[in-house]
Order: C-alpha cells, then structure tokens, then sequence
C-alpha cells in the first residue's frame, strides 16, 4: 500500500469539496458553499489539507486586531501589557495585530489523526515567518465544542463577556515560540 501524503493547497474553485463532513454543518457549508467566495471578496484566505487527492481538512485565515476595549479584564492580558519591553514602553495601543482563524475543519474519517493541532502548529509558524507585517496574536471565535480543543493548543479566553455565547473570542500569543 502506498503511504498517504499530505498536500496543502490553497482553495481553487476546480476543487470538488461535496464529500468533505467534519461533523458540524456549518463548517461543512461554509467551505461547499462560501469559502471560494470569500476569496475573491478577498475576506479571508482559504487553505485546503489533501491526502490522495481527498479533501481531509481546511482552515481559513485573515486579519484580525484584538481591541483594548476587550483586554480590560483579562489576566493574562494585563499580565502582556505589563510586560511589553523597553521597546513597547509607554506605548498606548488601542487595538494589537493578529491574525484570525476563520474557519478550521476535519474530515470525520480523520479527525482522530491530530490534523488540527498540526494545522494551528502550520499556522503559528506561518505567522512566525510570513514578512507582510506585525503580527503578535492567533485569534479565534472558537465554537463550545471546539473550547477544549483550542485550550489544548495554548490558547486563553479574551474576555468575560461572552462566557453565555455560542461561541468565545480565544487567542494565542505568538511571543512565547520566541
């Protein structure tokens, strides 16, 4: 049996996604029916992972900025602002960079096989390397099944506000791979 390999590839509109289920429908639907549109509306980038031309998982990124507003009452933010550096001091940002998983979904046949930790792992060293821009935080609108998940992968809540929500603003701070 040949060995499966992996292929990430950006979305292209040739690509057939209809077999693609991760479980939750609107992550199924997004990608079949939005994810393409969203690219040329130029909102959000849409990555595909392939195994033997099979659509195993996807994840969408684009920009994001976490507002001061949201950090007010979150420890470990008020630990980050505390801590900025002789660089950052007296600095008063209203809002940091970061960049947003959009969307992030694993084929059901897959998703005991650690593709979503390897994809969050692609993403932060993408976002380590990629010379466009300042970029400190991976944010995320993490949906309740996925908390667990998410906090697995080293990322905290934002804020108390959305603790009764369907979904919560999550974020990873890129400084600790430093």
């Amino acid at each position: 049996m040949q060995p499966k390999h992996l292929n990430l590839q950006i979305l292209s509109e040739q690509v057939d996604l209809h077999s693609f289920n991760c479980g939750d429908e609107d992550l199924n639907d997004f990608l079949i029916n939005n994810a393409y549109q969203s690219m040329i509306h130029r909102m959000s980038l849409t990555y595909i992972l392939k195994e033997n031309e099979q659509v195993v998982a996807y994840f969408s990124l684009l920009f994001d900025k976490i507002s001061k507003e949201d950090t007010r009452n979150t420890t470990s933010f008020i630990e980050f602002k505390s801590n900025k550096g002789p660089i950052m001091e007296g600095k008063d940002f209203k809002s940091y960079p970061s960049l947003k998983v959009g969307r992030l979904g694993v084929n059901i046949s897959c998703q005991k096989r650690q593709l979503g930790h390897l994809i969050l792992d692609y993403i932060k060293r993408l976002t380590l390397t990629q010379q466009l821009a300042g970029c400190r935080f991976i944010t995320v609108d993490a949906y309740r099944t996925a908390f667990t998940f998410y906090e697995k992968n080293g990322f905290e809540y934002l804020t108390l506000k959305d603790v009764n929500d369907h979904t919560r603003l999550m974020y990873y701070d890129l400084y600790r791979l430093l």
